[in-house]
């Protein structure tokens, strides 16, 4: 056996583990980040006069905000947040397995209050 048919049998099997590790990847991205940041934000009970701050922009008063990222295929991480006033607010890191559609909170990271 050659060493360039060897190789071709030896590295097809990863290329295709790796393509659909990045497809499954960009799935989670592109559909599961948005699903898991409302299940967040539905989480948070945010009062509808607090003013969502999540793309950078400032504002005066009560605010929350949510961002999230897919970590790996159907794993999504949400940071969120909310500020009521001078110490009073609430927040924290929450890891979420995001599968067909549905988002599970598996395990909270981090947590504040003041």
């Amino acid at each position: 056996m050659t060493w360039r048919r060897h190789f071709t049998k030896t590295a097809a099997p990863l290329v295709i583990a790796a393509i659909l590790y990045a497809g499954l990847w960009f799935v989670t991205h592109r559909f599961g980040v948005p699903q898991v940041r409302s299940i967040a934000v539905e989480a948070l009970h945010v009062p509808p006069s607090y003013a969502d701050v999540s793309d950078g922009r400032t504002a005066t008063g009560a605010v929350y905000y949510c961002s999230s990222r897919a970590y790996a295929p159907f794993l999504v991480r949400a940071d969120y947040g909310w500020h009521g006033g001078p110490l009073y607010g609430d927040g924290g890191s929450a890891l979420y397995l995001w599968f067909c559609g549905r988002g599970f909170r598996i395990r909270e990271l981090e947590h504040w209050a003041e």
